[in-house]
């Protein structure tokens, strides 16, 4: 939960940019965005700047192939440092999992920006999920981690260490931050071909959240992929069991989303909860096709719909972010820098519409 401010529709982005310029990106996001800012993950500087890369890094027997961009585990390497990591996580030694600066360059120049951080501005951080960083991560034979339970243990023992670790760097200079696991691989639980179900999934999901001495955050941008349209595609009444306390949902690919968890929200409110609605293309095509007061009539729409479904208006408005579907990494530094301005623009308006001040 936020301690210092409502989210009360403020903007805020997801941390994959196409910058190649550290200074550049942090210009753009401390210029545009006031409360909640995300420190950019930028890949076009690095291969170490991948996502499931930058969150792995450190974990035992990771190996990075800089030219092809392949990750993988050495099994021999890992099953030999696995007590290591075992006792730090016992004994909550969060030093163990450093981010170190040349893994994470935005977060490490913001970490020392010379002006004094505003003490109601949050920060907020991205990492990979653990159900999805053990699909994407393979041993040595191309299989993945997955199907390795206790190597898929010790990766939620990791990120739990890491998450910690950047809750206690980020508390030094301010009082809310926000950690954010992206799991976009969650869907692949439908498979009957998982070792795995929700509630195991769950279990890891609160195994990292447990390391988080921040708001615990999940993104949740492709969930339908492969999933017939109108079908439920997570078991949301497990999702909102656990301690999520904010959800980005992509809204502006799967409207159904905010609606199939309607039943859930008015309690997720209750607790505190928020839901960041992805509601700004990262798409270029629909990005171009897109304006600000379409946008806007899209969030009203969807914000009737919510309320016909018993979901109280001043909760869904004080509860709610407003943000980008998906990361921006992969458009063009004007595109991203278009989404990012859009963004901005459509929660100004809700925010003038709906007189927030967004204060407790």
């Amino acid at each position: 939960m936020l301690r210092s401010f409502l989210p009360s529709c403020l903007p805020i982005v997801q941390s994959g940019m196409p910058h190649g310029n550290t200074n550049m990106a942090l210009r753009l996001l401390l210029g545009n965005i006031s409360q909640v800012v995300t420190w950019p993950r930028l890949p076009a500087i690095q291969v170490f700047e991948q996502l499931h890369i930058q969150s792995a890094s450190g974990f035992p027997g990771l190996v990075v192939d800089q030219h092809t961009s392949h990750a993988y585990v050495d099994r021999t390497v890992a099953e030999h440092r696995m007590e290591h990591l075992s006792l730090a996580y016992l004994n909550q030694d969060i030093a163990f999992a450093t981010l170190k600066p040349e893994y994470a360059v935005g977060l490490n120049d913001l970490l020392h920006i010379p002006e004094d951080w505003p003490s109601d501005r949050a920060i907020c951080s991205q990492l990979i999920g653990p159900l999805s960083l053990a699909l994407q991560l393979t041993d040595e034979q191309h299989c993945p981690l997955i199907y390795d339970r206790v190597i898929l243990d010790a990766l939620a023992q990791y990120l739990s260490l890491r998450s910690a670790w950047i809750s206690h760097h980020l508390a030094d200079i301010t009082s809310d931050s926000i950690i954010c696991l992206d799991e976009p691989w969650l869907h692949t639980l439908r498979s009957p071909f998982l070792p795995i179900d929700w509630d195991d999934a769950f279990d890891l999901l609160e195994q990292v959240f447990a390391g988080m001495k921040s708001c615990h955050g999940l993104i949740l941008n492709d969930v339908y992929r492969g999933t017939p349209y109108g079908t439920l595609p997570t078991d949301w009444l497990g999702l909102f069991e656990t301690s999520v306390e904010l959800l980005l949902v992509n809204v502006y690919d799967y409207p159904a989303m905010l609606i199939q968890a309607a039943a859930s929200l008015p309690a997720f409110f209750e607790r505190g909860g928020s839901i960041a609605w992805g509601l700004i293309p990262a798409n270029p095509v629909a990005l171009l096709n897109e304006t600000t007061a379409r946008l806007i009539d899209r969030f009203q729409a969807l914000f009737q719909q919510l309320m016909a479904h018993g979901v109280h208006a001043d909760d869904v408005l004080k509860s709610s972010f407003i943000s980008t579907s998906d990361s921006l990494e992969h458009l063009s530094v004007d595109m991203a820098e278009q989404a990012i301005r859009r963004c901005v623009d459509v929660s100004a308006h809700l925010r003038r519409t709906y007189q927030m001040d967004g204060e407790r």
